[in-house]
């Protein structure tokens, strides 16, 4: 006869089970898992998954395929990047069908904090989005949240990141992709040498 599992009490056979009595206890086993999991994430696409890890070397962008779709509506990018040069601006694109959508359809505030100062600008009718600082002495993380872009709306943006140049240097992004098309990837881009790091991509719902 099956037996459970220590801490939910999930069935399982034994070895010595007839055949068909563990066919039933694996049944039994899987419908278990599916109703634990469908409870602990109130639905089947709840909570923050990852959906894709990109490692790159040397390049000057990289592009991530196929991660936006009707499963999630929202998705949260963490990015740490190195350059091979002293400094450089990495900016992201919005992308479908393995093309990049590069006109100047992009629009962004940005805040850039570092030491006393701290300089805000706006930028319309840009070809991409200016999401981080980076340079070639330490990591550069940050993280970029995109809403919506699978829908058939303009795409919203929020991302900060973080650079050791003179000193700690603070980047905070607000903007938005204007057209109202549906993506499923994105690319970096950074505007000077080449950069090295690793791209995570998770999807959330609300």
């Amino acid at each position: 006869m099956a037996t459970t599992t220590t801490n939910y009490g999930f069935d399982i056979p034994q070895s010595t089970d007839l055949v068909k009595d563990g066919a039933t206890a694996i049944a039994t086993l899987g419908q278990d898992i599916d109703t634990a999991m469908n409870t602990a994430l109130g639905t089947k696409k709840a909570g923050m998954v990852l959906l894709n890890t990109t490692s790159f070397s040397g390049v000057s962008s990289q592009s991530v395929n196929d991660v936006f779709s009707a499963t999630y509506e929202n998705y949260l990018i963490v990015f740490d990047t190195v350059l091979s040069t002293s400094i450089a601006n990495l900016t992201l694109r919005l992308r479908v069908s393995g093309t990049d959508a590069s006109a100047a359809n992009y629009t962004y505030q940005s805040s850039n904090k570092t030491g006393g100062s701290n300089p805000a600008a706006t930028s319309t009718g840009q070809t991409s989005i200016n999401i981080a600082l980076v340079n070639d002495t330490r990591p550069n993380p940050g993280v970029a949240n995109i809403f919506a872009p699978f829908l058939a709306r303009p795409t919203g943006l929020i991302s900060t990141s973080t650079s050791t140049y003179s000193n700690v240097y603070t980047r905070i992004v607000e903007g938005y992709h204007t057209l109202s098309t549906s993506y499923t990837g994105y690319t970096l881009i950074i505007d000077g040498g080449t950069v090295s790091g690793k791209v995570m991509t998770y999807g959330y719902n609300l």
